[in-house]
């Protein structure tokens, strides 16, 4: 088992002195459809399957955390709200894709994801894009995207279970069962995390442990199933559901009660036909997202969000080496309950690449019109060139956009003041990065602008000025023989508002070094992690609010496994192995040293 997993993480690396190359990794994100990673010009990270296996992350948020550049702060244990940044583009700009299905919630104040709640289960790879990406994927996507997308099963009929106990009380199941025949298949799994956790709001320098504990519980389904009609025609549809239940606290309360249930529903359906000329999709899918809030003070109030999309898609390969991709869609986006509005967007995007020689060039386009906004039209530019088999240098400009979200425009006035604004325009963003790639060593700058914010004065407004954020990546992966794997990631950012101040929970240091051992049937890992100085908010008992340092720690974690048998395994996973005590949003907790220990049977 841990042959297979070092042989597929070193097609992403360069083994002992000899670069291997990329020629055989498909990617679907860059122009969202298949494509070879080496005809890409967008700076991309991949997690595979093999690497979240052998890292045992629990969901989401773990993962990401092991990517350069990106930043996971959390409001407390596991399932508790999160936000992500790319490159220091927040979470409002940042798309979440589970197989090409939207995971933004439109009811959430930014539009943005509940990936705390995504467990990794039946996961095939995570391909995290960073820059811009309107002209490919619209709004949303103006700091970058990650697609999650799952598995196809293999041929015959496979299963896997996995068990796990740990700190905190926690357990976790996971089942998958799939068959795949001459001309269908199919896909099921389900699991259940459940965990005591801890305290969600703990003031700073304070032990979680001493006060009431914040349980979560999460239950995920999902069903995939594809028909082979014949050799050109093909139907896939896909079904998640995820329920969750939290109980967290309110302001100022660490052992209050603030209890949040979620369901979560996601629905897709794909028609493919393939000819001598391309390929073409026809597809819909429908994303529904539901919160429920039990509060002491104010009661249940409940939020419906809902996003439908249905579209069009061709891309055809010429000359051998190019392709083209053009793609139509209508989408809707509601916020039910008080809100009760939606508007309407449709699209027509094309990508063109092309390799001339040692060079790869790509060009995107999109057309978006709003039925709520002026129209947008966003471009992407990307060179890629390679000096020789070692060394190559790659550069991006694109210009993207970011919507109000409907909370924004119209928010009900309160008695604190007033909220919605409708006459709201969308955040315009401009994205630039160049890097350099020889064996291994990557380096990069990147310089993005975030013109007619959307910001919070006397209710929403678009405020005057542009956000400056810019900085530079040097990431480090390498393999040694058939046993050593190594990845280093040092960021720098500087992130600046229109005042020249210091952008909130943005670090501007960050460094990531993973250490992976395998010998026989063991794996050994370990990892680091530093977030370095950031400013953050203090909210004060009177609802005031003032500007504090936060960030500066370093965080280890370490596993260790055994393959009982080809088909078997055990695990032992510590995190916070030095018990570091550490807030990532200011005044939330943030776990102390855990424990986590599991076995894996496939069949």
């Amino acid at each position: 088992m841990h042959k297979t997993t070092l042989l597929s993480l070193s097609t992403l690396l360069s083994l002992h002195a000899s670069p291997i190359y990329l020629g055989k990794i498909d990617v679907t994100t860059p122009s969202n459809t298949p494509q070879n990673i080496a005809t890409t010009t967008t700076a991309l990270e991949i997690i595979n399957a093999h690497e979240l296996h052998d890292r045992e992350y629990i969901n989401l948020n773990d993962a990401l955390k092991s990517i350069g550049g990106v930043d996971i702060q959390s409001s407390g244990g596991v399932g508790t709200q999160s936000t992500v940044t790319i490159d220091g583009m927040s979470g409002k700009n940042i798309l979440i894709l589970i197989d090409g299905m939207s995971y933004n919630d439109p009811s959430t104040i930014n539009n943005t994801s509940p990936l705390e709640h995504l467990l990794l289960d039946n996961i095939e790879r995570i391909e995290i894009l960073k820059g811009s990406q309107s002209a490919i994927w619209g709004s949303n996507a103006s700091g970058g995207v990650i697609n999650i997308i799952t598995k196809t099963p293999p041929q015959g009929t496979h299963g896997s279970l996995d068990w796990s106990i740990g700190s905190f009380a926690t357990h976790q199941t996971k089942l998958n069962l799939s068959h795949q025949g001459e001309r269908f298949y199919i896909n099921l799994n389900h699991s259940q995390l459940k965990s005591d956790s801890f305290s969600s709001l703990v003031p700073p320098k304070q032990n979680p442990k001493d006060y009431e504990a914040d349980a979560y519980n999460n239950r995920t389904a999902s069903l995939k199933m594809g028909l082979r009609i014949d050799k050109n025609n093909q139907l896939e549809a896909l079904f998640k559901m995820i329920d969750t239940a939290l109980k967290s606290d309110p302001f100022g309360d660490p052992d209050g009660v603030y209890d949040v249930d979620t369901q979560d529903r996601f629905y897709r359906i794909k028609y493919t036909h393939y000819n001598d000329w391309g390929e073409f999709e026809l597809y819909g899918q429908k994303s529904t997202f539901a919160r429920e809030y039990l509060d002491e003070l104010w009661g249940v109030p409940r939020y419906d969000g809902q996003t439908q999309e249905i579209g069009a898609r061709f891309n055809r390969h010429y000359n051998q080496k190019d392709f083209f991709a053009v793609q139509a869609l209508y989408k809707t986006f509601e916020h039910a309950n008080a809100i009760d509005q939606k508007y309407a967007n449709a699209s027509l995007s094309i990508t063109n690449t092309n390799t001339v020689g040692k060079s790869v060039i790509t060009e995107s386009i999109r057309h978006d019109s709003y039925d709520t906004f002026e129209d947008k039209t966003t471009i992407k530019l990307g060179i890629k060139h390679a000096l020789n088999r070692d060394l190559s240098i790659s550069t991006n400009y694109a210009t993207a956009y970011n919507v109000p979200t409907l909370y924004q425009l119209y928010a009900p006035d309160t008695s604190w003041g007033k909220m919605g604004n409708s006459t709201l325009t969308p955040e315009k963003v401009q994205s630039f990065d160049v890097g350099v790639a020889y064996c291994g060593l990557n380096l990069r700058y990147f310089y993005n602008t975030i013109d007619n914010r959307i910001d919070f004065g006397n209710g929403y407004i678009n405020a005057q000025g542009k956000n400056t954020i810019k900085g530079v990546e040097v990431g480090y992966k390498q393999s040694f023989g058939d046993t050593l794997w190594l990845s280093l990631n040092y960021t720098r950012i500087n992130a600046k508002d229109a005042k020249d101040e210091d952008i909130l929970r943005i670090a501007q240091d960050s460094l990531k070094i993973a250490l992976d051992y395998h010998l026989d049937r063991w794996h050994i890992g370990a990892s680091y992690r530093y977030i370095g100085s950031k400013k953050d908010l203090k909210f004060n008992p009177d609802f005031t609010s003032e500007v504090v340092e936060n960030g500066k720690y370093g965080i280890v974690d370490a596993i260790i496994d055994y393959d009982l048998s080809d088909t078997s395994k055990l695990y032992l996973k510590a995190n916070n192995v030095l018990n570091t005590r550490y807030q990532e949003f200011y005044g939330y907790g943030s776990s102390s040293r855990a424990i986590y220990g599991g076995i894996r049977f496939e069949f």
